[in-house]
């Protein structure tokens, strides 16, 4: 049975040791003398954590400074394949896997960690609750946290042996490759459906004439329309008093705008009774109409799939089927999204009026039939991209799980195990 022993970082195996963060790695502070470079307009990217990603691909350029700070941190530390960052102020604990061969300054909100063992357990390590839980016990400050360079060093890292180090950092890292594989399917899915979406919403299915319109080119054979003109009612709502519980006892969905993050609306934020309804101005939107959000999150829309009543975020559109489908609307209006946001009105709280709404113009197709062909090719697109994520998510639970076994060593593989 295996053994463990009790230390700084909690219970380990007994043949596991505990080391701090420079026993194992050099930690460099880029700025050793907290002189930071003068900003260019161009040059070298000078990059923050912020402007990394976990895998060390830059993900922003704000800044630039000259060739001089180049040779200064070269003087200082060069990037080599393994090395790492870790974000000390600002984005603390953030770690970073830094690539070799890319020309760039780094700032001071960083230490470069160049790992004296595998590089690939280190970063594990250094991303694990224990590890994190240090930082967090030692960072100063809410506006900007920080935490000091010396802490940093001094932070303790479980060491297991060579062979199951090795072990533990592939294990964990063939997972961290099929999220980033994940990701770039994602990616690459959301820029499909986008050009789709563009495709269709303004070109359709199988048109050869277009015309010039107020909200852009669209088919001959389509209209601009305003949503008033196919919708047979515009629902708002409200809030019941949170005071009264009767209210809230119920089996009535009710949602708020900031709820309605996905296409379909297949439950409510919370319950509410018919006393709550009755109560206040709340109303129920039949299912198969769609909800925008005009105050408050305001362009976020979705397909509700049940009977819903509403918070006074939310305006329901009760559709005339003869006329436009949900889908189709839901995608139009997802599609013309800046112009809804650009009708928002207010300084303190912005609001889209229901007058506005009603006016609000979208380019239709006459025939249901393309409305609908249009609605399944995006919505299979967006189906995929639904179905990444989820798999996505699975991999970030699998890994977590992973990272609290394998790290603290209650999982051990087979040969290392006593």
């Amino acid at each position: 049975m295996a053994k463990f022993k009790q230390t700084d970082i909690g219970e380990i195996p007994v043949d596991w040791s505990v080391k701090s963060l420079s026993e194992i790695a050099d930690v460099i502070d880029p700025y050793p003398s907290h002189r930071a470079p003068e900003i260019q307009k161009d040059g070298f990217p000078y990059l923050g954590s912020g402007d990394f990603d976990e895998d060390g691909r830059i993900v922003n350029v704000s800044r630039y400074v000259g060739e001089a700070a180049i040779i200064e941190q070269e003087a200082i530390f060069s990037i080599e394949k393994g090395d790492l960052a870790i974000g000390r102020v600002g984005t603390v604990g953030k770690i970073i896997k830094l690539k070799s061969g890319q020309r760039y300054a780094v700032s001071p909100t960083m230490a470069i960690i160049k790992p004296k063992i595998e590089s690939d357990y280190l970063v594990q390590a250094l991303r694990s609750e224990y590890f994190q839980k240090q930082l967090g016990e030692n960072t100063l400050g809410s506006t900007r946290p920080a935490v000091g360079i010396m802490v940093v060093r001094k932070m303790l890292v479980a060491q297991p042996q060579e062979g199951e180090r090795s072990r533990i950092g592939s294990a964990l890292s063939c997972v961290d490759t099929a999220i980033a594989q994940t990701n770039h399917i994602i990616e690459q899915a959301r820029q499909v459906k986008r050009g789709l979406t563009q495709e269709l919403l303004t070109r359709g299915i199988g048109h050869k004439k277009f015309k010039q319109t107020e909200i852009g080119e669209i088919p001959e054979e389509w209209d601009v329309v305003e949503l008033g003109t196919v919708a047979d009612d515009f629902i708002t709502g409200g809030t019941p008093s949170t005071s009264v519980p009767e209210y809230w006892a119920g089996n009535i969905y009710w949602t708020r705008s900031a709820s309605i993050t996905k296409r379909l609306v297949e439950k409510g934020e919370r319950f509410i009774s018919d006393k709550g309804v009755k109560n206040s101005a709340t109303a129920i939107v039949p299912k198969d109409n769609v909800l925008i959000a005009t105050r408050v999150s305001i362009g976020n829309i979705g397909i509700n799939t049940i009977d819903i009543a509403i918070s006074q975020d939310l305006t329901g559109i009760v559709l005339n089927k003869d006329k436009v489908t949900e889908g189709y609307l839901y995608w139009a209006l997802l599609f013309s999204h800046h112009r809804i946001a650009s009708l928002a009105q207010g300084s303190t709280i912005q609001g889209l009026s229901l007058k506005d709404l009603k006016k609000f113009t979208i380019p239709m197709p006459k025939k249901i039939e393309e409305q609908k062909y249009i609605d399944q090719i995006i919505t299979t697109s967006d189906d995929k991209i639904e179905a990444e994520i989820k798999k996505r998510s699975q991999l970030e639970q699998l890994k977590k799980g992973l990272m609290q076994d394998l790290l603290t060593g209650k999982v051990r593989f087979p040969e290392f195990a006593k």
